[in-house]
C-alpha cells in the first residue's frame, strides 16, 4: 500500500487569523504525519511550495528514469558514490546545480560530509563556479548544504 497525501486545515484561535493549509503525507499503517509543505495563511504561498516540491519529484523522476536506462543497457548504477573526496567533489561539480549537489552531499553520513567540506573549503577555489556555490550555502554546525 502507498502512502497518502492529504490537506491539513488549522483554524487558528482569533478570527483575525484565519486558518493555515498545509500538506501532509501519511503512511497507509498511521503514525506520524511528515509535512510536504509549511502551513500557510495564503493560497499564493501554498501553491509557491507545491511548485517547489513538484520540482523536486520531476527532478527525482529524472534521475530514476536514467537509473532505469542505465539498468537496462547493464551499466553501474550512478549511486555508487567515489570513495575519495576529490572524487566525489568532481561528480558533485559536475552535476551543475545546488539541488543535484545538495541531494549527494546531504545523503552522505556526516563524517564523509565533514571530511568533503575539508577537502572543498581547503583545496577547491571557493569564489567562482560550484566552489563559490558549496561555500555560499554550507551550514558548518550541521555539516549540511542548506
Amino acid at each position: 500500500m502507498r502512502a497518502r497525501v492529504r490537506m491539513v486545515v488549522d483554524h487558528q484561535k482569533s478570527p483575525s487569523q484565519g486558518l493555515r493549509i498545509g500538506l501532509v503525507v501519511s503512511s497507509p499503517e498511521g503514525g506520524d504525519l511528515l509535512w510536504l509543505t509549511e502551513p500557510c495563511e495564503a493560497p499564493e504561498v501554498l501553491e509557491a511550495q507545491v511548485e517547489e516540491l513538484q520540482r523536486g519529484l520531476k527532478e527525482l523522476l529524472w534521475e530514476a528514469r536514467a537509473v532505469f536506462a542505465k539498468a537496462a543497457r547493464g551499466e553501474e548504477s550512478p549511486q555508487v558514490l567515489p570513495e575519495r573526496p576529490e572524487e566525489l567533489w568532481a561528480l558533485m561539480e559536475s552535476m551543475g546545480s545546488l539541488e543535484h549537489m545538495r541531494r549527494i552531499f546531504n545523503g552522505l553520513d556526516e563524517a564523509r560530509r565533514r571530511e568533503l567540506a575539508d577537502f572543498i573549503l581547503g583545496h577547491v577555489n571557493v569564489f567562482k563556479g560550484a566552489g563559490a556555490l558549496f561555500a555560499q550555502h554550507y551550514e558548518e554546525e550541521g555539516g549540511v548544504l542548506g
